[in-house]
């Protein structure tokens, strides 16, 4: 992960005030450059390190759009991903792994995402995956233990 490439995301930063990204994300590190790359949006983050954790802040908070890493600790992110849309078909999950094949798209699909993106990613085509999606879900976040990005 390039924190160089991080500084030099396209001038046109999109602004998502209001609007909550649960991100399911075991690795520290990998948390932290989809931080850096989100902090200028304004938009409220949620982390989650295990799928159970994941289902847990799901119900608890009114989240907008889901970032699903696909391998974590405890039950794999397709898994999570299928109770995530039982419980909420409407919340776009968009998945993120290390693993480029074309298959493993595919998978990612078939269990539920709405979409896919592949490790290590991009600043820019992050920004523009989450703007596809992230008017898809609730309108509007409950307060909570919701961290902002700003600043």
């Amino acid at each position: 992960m390039n924190n160089s490439k991080v500084e030099n995301i396209g001038k046109k930063i999109p602004s998502w005030p209001g609007k909550v990204l649960l991100i399911v994300e075991d690795e520290d590190h990998n948390y932290t450059y989809i931080h850096e790359i989100l902090k200028r949006t304004h938009v409220g983050l949620i982390r989650a390190e295990t799928g159970r954790e994941a289902v847990s802040l799901f119900r608890q908070h009114k989240v907008d759009m889901v970032l699903m890493d696909i391998k974590l600790p405890d039950v794999d992110g397709y898994i999570i991903t299928q109770e995530m849309k039982r419980i909420n078909q409407d919340i776009p999950v968009i998945a993120q792994t290390a693993y480029a094949m074309v298959q493993e798209r595919e998978k990612c699909l078939q269990a539920g995402c709405d979409d896919y993106i592949s490790k290590p990613f991009d600043p820019d085509k992050l920004i523009r995956l989450v703007e596809r999606y992230i008017n898809q879900g609730n309108t509007q976040a409950e307060t909570g233990e919701v961290e902002t990005t700003e600043g």
